[in-house]
């Protein structure tokens, strides 16, 4: 018997954080690999980094300017100002993000200083450590720079770059099967869209036609097998029958609008997720389950004054597609078959509300501003 959360063979639903958290704990064991850091932006970090030096390394300058020693300064004013010489190595040039040299422990800016071909006029005194940025102000050791699943971006790869890391310990891509449960009039639209959502980094996609028996059939590697349609849209569910009877159904349905007909189920080495065979109710399980994982969430959210009043039952997740509306966002309606023409966004209701009120200030997740979706 494939191990679950809890025994859902009734009409009980899994809820979503709960369906996360399966997801987690039995998502497929991934192989590790070195990968050159140039070319492993968008890879999988297979365990956690970080950092065994600091940096800046040491002390360096915050802005261009003159690198000095603020004892050589004191005593400086408009009717009695120091001059410090290159010669004799009082005084440096220095520019942005420069070690300080020796002997120096602070930093006059360049449009301060007064300066020649033979050195600098100070007429103000500078303190130790102006305009000097500490060794380790960035990253200090220890600091965790990846953690193990988090994708490589390239802000992160800069920052590994930085420390002289030149190859990443990435996950193997994932294996992932996509196949059609049932022959519905929009599954070629779906498979078509869920094959774009799970062509991320890190994620190996093959199609397989004839639905799960065939999948099983053609020895699908270990991973996640992508089921669309036959879950919990008709009377007698295919999806239900055929993880039971392979015993090897988790959840019969997870309590989130679109797609409250989700099945989870384990077979072996392989791990399924049933989803709707219609491209938005399918798109919405993937984005509620799987959303952060698969690189779907885009990373634009902000909050938008509420147009309408929004109603939802307790007890499920709601994903709410929102048009913009002036200066806020309205609902569209929330049994859509295809992504909505207005759709700028959606908001997540928690199961624990009944929704929210007209003028109320909501979180949105910008999907016309995210690459992914």
């Amino acid at each position: 018997m494939a191990d679950g959360p809890r025994d859902m063979s009734g009409d009980e639903l899994l809820g979503v954080e709960e369906a996360r958290a399966w997801l987690a704990a039995h998502w497929p064991p991934a192989a590790a690999r070195s990968v050159p850091l140039s070319e492993a932006i968008g890879c999988v970090a297979a365990a956690d980094v970080t950092a065994d030096a600091p940096w800046p390394s040491q002390p360096s300058a915050r802005e261009h300017g003159v690198a000095v020693a603020a004892a050589d300064t004191q005593g400086a004013g408009v009717y009695s100002p120091v001059r410090l010489g290159w010669s004799q190595g009082r005084a440096r040039r220095i520019a942005a993000g420069e070690a300080l040299p020796r002997g120096s422990d602070a930093v006059v800016p360049a449009g301060i200083a007064a300066v020649d071909e033979q050195g600098v006029t100070l007429s103000t005194p500078v303190a130790a450590g102006e305009g000097v940025r500490r060794a380790g102000a960035d990253i200090a050791p220890g600091d965790r720079l990846l953690a193990a699943g988090e994708r490589l971006s390239p802000l992160a790869a800069a920052r590994l770059g930085a420390l002289g890391i030149r190859e990443l310990a990435c996950q193997a891509p994932l294996p992932v099967t996509l196949t059609v449960i049932d022959g519905a009039a929009t599954a070629s639209l779906t498979g078509t869209l869920v094959a774009r959502l799970l062509q991320q980094p890190g994620i190996e996609v093959r199609i397989v036609d004839g639905g799960l028996e065939a999948s099983l059939a053609a020895d699908a590697p270990p991973g996640l097998i992508v089921a669309l349609g036959g879950s919990g849209e008709v009377p007698d569910d295919p999806l239900a029958g055929l993880l039971a009877r392979h015993d090897g159904l988790v959840a019969r349905g997870v309590a989130m609008q679109p797609g409250l007909g989700t099945r989870l189920g384990q077979l072996g080495a392989l791990r399924v997720l049933g989803v709707p065979g219609q491209p938005w109710p399918a798109f919405c399980a993937l984005w509620l389950l799987l959303g952060a994982r698969l690189g779907l969430t885009p990373p634009a959210s902000g909050v938008a004054r509420l147009g309408r009043k929004l109603s939802s039952p307790l007890g499920v997740t709601e994903l709410v597609p929102l048009a913009r509306a002036g200066d806020g966002v309205v609902p569209l309606p929330r049994d859509a078959v295809l992504p909505p023409a207005r759709l700028a966004g959606v908001m997540v209701v928690a199961e624990e509300s009944e929704g929210h009120a007209a003028g109320e200030m909501v979180t949105v997740a910008w999907l016309e501003e995210s690459r992914n979706v």
